[in-house]
This record gives C-alpha cells, sequence and structure tokens, in this order.
C-alpha cells in the first residue's frame, strides 16, 4: 500500500492483465500526478485494464503506444452483481 492508495497487479481468468487503484478520496490531479510517477506504461508493466474508484480522468493521459482501457469499480460492481 501507498500512502493514501491501495494497489492490486494480476491478470483475469482471460489473461488480460490487471491494475487496480483504490484511491481514499483524492482528487483527478492528484491521481493523475500518482500515474504519472508509478511509469505504469512503460513496456514490461503495461496494463489491459486499469480499475478506478470514482470518477477520473486516466483516460486522457493514454500515450498512442497504450492500450489500456480504464473502468470504474463502481460500475463494473453493478454490473456484475445486478446486471445493470
Amino acid at each position: 500500500m501507498i500512502k493514501d492508495y491501495i494497489i492490486v497487479e494480476g491478470q483475469n481468468l482471460k489473461g488480460d492483465k490487471i491494475l487496480i487503484i483504490w484511491r481514499d478520496g483524492q482528487s483527478n490531479e492528484k491521481l493523475n500526478e500518482f500515474f504519472k510517477t508509478m511509469a505504469w506504461s512503460s513496456k514490461d508493466r503495461e496494463f489491459d485494464i486499469i480499475y478506478v474508484n470514482g470518477d477520473n480522468n486516466l483516460d486522457n493521459l493514454r500515450k498512442d503506444e497504450d492500450h489500456h482501457k480504464v473502468k470504474l469499480i463502481e460500475q463494473e460492481f453493478k454490473k456484475l452483481m445486478f446486471g445493470e
């Protein structure tokens, strides 16, 4: 755990590389800075799906060589639990 963040890296049953970022009330600007400093988009640590809690604008940080999708944890939870 990094101060104010819980980070989990892994993969799903389809083999997609997953990154989960759980933050404690951080603003989008702080999340963006945190994401940039972690350098997750480098070749050896590139992810297919990034899950983040709360509204964010991480898609705006994507570079041409990045192929990850950013998904909201809350929306995915509702979809999987309730079919919404």
